[in-house]
């Protein structure tokens, strides 16, 4: 079977990634070479060459902090960053550093605290990656020693409570990482819809299908599937997958064409 090898900058990164896969039950099946920083990371790649990309039994990955806002754009900037042009090393970011996926499931956090003013604290925060210094956020909050061993066991305890559907759906950068490595591995990805159901009010894409006459055909599955109006109002009622994924096709549609529209 073919081994992933995952680069990162420190062993806090190796530690926090290698919970979370855990966590996802794949965690048995990555290696990992700690480097010292970004800088070290490119030299590396830069003495390899060739030689990491002719590692036929390796899948090289790459994780690293990243300051831009979204995924998309963090990676072609870690890429230019590292000198690294083949897509045979994938390249991903932590958005804007690997403590934000700890604030991921805030609930989680907010359980895990007693004092009434941290409580509230972590109401107010907004989402993983637009939180400000999320490191030191985390510092101020869950580690009351100078000893590494307390980073690492509160950032253990709080990966091992946390849902990761919530922490999936708040944390774009850390979707993208954990499904690539699943996706690597031949493993179900963790889909975007199932989610979907809590954090989005089916009521309303079920009424504006109920405004369309009841028997006009709105959707067509990818296995050839037909649905009318009514037919899929109520699966979206329901909260089935069916109704699930026709919204995440809305939606996501929906923000391509509003973008295309955007540039015209």
């Amino acid at each position: 079977m073919k081994k992933i090898l995952i680069h990162v900058e420190g062993e806090s990164d190796k530690y926090i990634i290698s919970h979370f896969l855990n966590l996802i039950g794949v965690g048995d099946q990555i290696e990992y070479n700690v480097h010292l920083g970004k800088n070290h990371i490119k030299n590396y790649i830069k003495y390899m060459g060739n030689n990491l990309l002719y590692q036929n039994d390796v899948s090289h990955f790459v994780l690293i902090d990243s300051d831009e806002y979204n995924v998309p754009d963090s990676i072609e900037t870690a890429k230019k960053q590292l000198g690294i042009a083949s897509d045979e090393i994938k390249v991903f970011c932590a958005v804007p550093c690997i403590e934000a996926w700890l604030f991921a499931d805030n609930k989680n956090l907010i359980e895990r605290v007693n004092d009434k003013e941290k409580k509230k604290y972590l109401s107010r925060l907004p989402l993983p990656e637009t939180i400000p210094y999320p490191k030191q956020v985390f510092f101020n909050l869950f580690v009351n020693s100078k000893k590494k061993s307390s980073y690492f066991n509160n950032a253990s305890e709080i990966i091992n409570s946390i849902n990761i559907d919530t922490a999936i759906s708040r944390s774009p950068s850390l979707r993208v990482f954990l499904n690539a490595i699943l996706e690597e591995l031949n493993e179900e990805s963790i889909k975007y819809e199932k989610f979907l159901k809590n954090s989005i009010p089916r009521d309303v894409f079920a009424t504006l299908l109920q405004e369309l006459p009841k028997e006009k055909i709105v959707w067509k599955t990818l296995d050839g599937n037909v649905l009318n109006a009514l037919e899929l109002s109520k699966e979206i009622e329901e909260g089935t997958d069916l109704g699930k994924q026709y919204i995440s096709d809305l939606l996501r549609i929906a923000r391509d064409m509003l973008a295309r529209k955007a540039v015209k």
